[in-house]
């Protein structure tokens, strides 16, 4: 027995231990037992980040499908969120990758009652947990969960992703052969040419016309340009067989004169790296308009893996005698391809561009002071060089408000304020928060009170300010009666103050009869769902709390009769 066990533990070890299989020799299958219809594919632009799985609409219109694991391993991560993800399940496989199922409505009986003693032994819907290796192990098509609408979900969808264990980089399921039919072509709706300061800012701007009846077409230009270099920007998407759905591309190229100059594959991607997208689109396009352009050329904070070519960092010089032939291929991963050519040279003469001298670099540590604020860049801060000022409204010495930069530019690592506290807020400095004011209701991003200063990291140029929080959540009854004649009630839970995933969001907490209960918040609808399914009929009483971070507390009670 003694020898026996050792060597048990070294299989064990090595069967879990070792770096990934190569993709072409594992045997991933399908997380439904249906034809796969695609609401989202791999590497989509979505917002400020990109998509890292396919999103599997369902296969009766609604939340309830079954989700079946893609091949054996063991349960390694169970998160319940009010946001993101909602209900998910991790999976880790022998093979050395990691599956994630999100969205989820509910999960099988086993998993449901071991979640429920969680929650109520942390008295938190919200749970974390990483059970023990073995605890829950699962063979390839084991039951595991239900399909669903939960976190930041706009309707009932798997979203499915394949991950590298030990590195977490998230893998295009395509590879695997998780995919769906698709015979259509992708479609290319707009190019912009862009004349290039050496800064990477423009100073010439063409977007190419469609024609047609439906304007659907792009026209074949020839494009004198004013600047010495060119960037290409392209807004293109990729259409699936029984989906209605705009998907992303698997492949993007930029060919001048028939050299490969840029070229990005949607294969993988670091976790890690997702924010990066800001450098990898037009970005004060998407501000303005809502549309993603993807740029053919590598802006200097531009690190992402996905590209694989980048000569000249894809910028096309440009010759007053020499026309230069420019060729895009926007792929799906199929093979399927659209193809748009034009050229380009340089115009026989320009007025130069007027001097332009950035004060904040791309790729070191700097500090900027304006009165009591202190701003910090670090390396990757900044997607290029920019001109860069603070503003406030008074001409004091300390203010609380300031407009920060350009809204229209860029942030990628982040970068750190810190303002004193003006003399005038300090009775209330267990109060204050530094928050962003422009676009809507406060937003925090997570506050550190050091001293008499307030410190943040954010993620974006704008207004910014202090504000005192002095007021507690809302409660508002959505749909309870005294006669309670449904399955659940439903409460609408509203702060003054939007947070984001790097700050404390209020907590809540609900009891019937004295008895505390986990019960479900949705961010996106602000909506708290309390059960009533496992009430003896009678009189009861209801019980709800809601606390932000800076201890402000509201109650909401009432008695109902089931």
């Amino acid at each position: 027995m003694r020898i026996l066990l050792p060597i048990l533990m070294l299989l064990l070890v090595g069967r879990w231990s070792h770096s990934a299989t190569p993709i072409h020799e594992t045997h991933f299958v399908s997380p439904v037992k249906y034809k796969v219809r695609l609401a989202g594919s791999f590497g989509e632009l979505r917002g400020r980040h990109f998509h890292a799985g396919l999103d599997i609409k369902s296969n009766r219109g609604s939340s309830g499908d079954s989700i079946f694991s893609a091949e054996e391993g063991y349960i390694s991560r169970i998160r319940i969120q009010r946001a993101g993800y909602g209900k998910s399940v991790y999976i880790n496989h022998p093979n050395g990758y990691t599956t994630v199922y999100a969205h989820l409505d509910r999960f099988n009986v086993e998993l449901e009652e071991y979640i429920r003693q969680k929650q109520l032994e942390m008295r938190s819907y919200e749970v974390d947990i990483l059970p023990e290796q073995g605890m829950f192990e699962v063979a390839l098509g084991s039951h595991i969960a239900f399909l669903g609408n939960t976190g930041i979900s706009f309707g009932p969808h798997l979203h499915f992703e394949i991950r590298e264990t030990e590195t977490d980089q998230a893998i295009n399921p395509f590879l695997f052969g998780i995919s769906a039919q698709d015979k259509v072509a992708p479609v290319i709706s707009s190019v912009r040419i862009t004349g290039l300061r050496p800064d990477f800012h423009k100073i010439y701007e063409y977007k190419v016309p469609v024609t047609g009846r439906k304007k659907k077409n792009l026209k074949p230009v020839s494009i004198e340009v004013p600047a010495w270099r060119a960037g290409i920007g392209i807004a293109a998407h990729d259409l699936i067989e029984g989906s209605h759905n705009k998907h992303g591309l698997y492949k993007l190229e930029m060919w001048v004169d028939d050299t490969l100059y840029y070229q990005v594959s949607y294969d993988r991607f670091s976790l890690k790296e997702t924010h990066l997208i800001d450098a990898h689109t037009r970005f004060e396009v998407a501000r303005k308009n809502y549309t993603t352009e993807v740029l053919c050329y590598r802006v200097p904070g531009n690190r992402l893996s996905i590209v694989q070519n980048d000569r000249q960092r894809g910028l096309i010089s440009l010759y007053k005698d020499q026309w230069r032939k420019v060729k895009l291929i926007a792929s799906d991963f199929s093979g399927n391809e659209s193809t748009y050519e034009f050229q380009l040279k340089r115009a026989a003469s320009f007025e130069p561009p007027a001097t332009r001298m950035p004060n904040l670099k791309h790729g070191v540590m700097q500090e900027f002071t304006h009165k009591n604020l202190k701003v910090t860049f670090f390396p990757g801060s900044l997607a290029r060089d920019i001109a860069f000022d603070i503003k406030s409204p008074a001409q004091d010495s300390t203010v609380s408000q300031f407009e920060i930069g350009d809204y229209n530019e860029p942030v990628l690592d982040g970068i750190r304020l810190s303002v004193k506290i003006p003399e005038t807020l300090k009775s209330k400095r267990e109060k204050l928060c530094l928050v962003r004011l422009s676009g809507g209701r406060p937003m925090d991003f997570g506050n550190e009170l050091k001293n008499d200063s307030l410190i943040t990291m954010v993620n974006d140029f704008g207004r910014y300010g202090i504000i005192a929080d002095e007021k507690a959540p809302d409660i508002n009854p959505v749909n309870f009666s005294r006669i309670a004649k449904g399955s659940h009630f439903k409460f609408r839970i509203r702060d003054n103050i939007q947070t984001s995933s790097a700050a404390r969001a209020f907590t809540y907490n609900v009891w019937v009869d004295d008895q505390w209960i986990p019960c479900e918040f949705r961010s996106l609808s602000e909506t708290l769902t309390i059960p009533l399914q496992g009430l003896t009929p009678g009189q009861h009483n209801l019980v709800i709390e809601a606390r932000d971070a800076f201890d402000n507390l509201s109650r909401w009670s009432a008695d109902f009769t089931k």
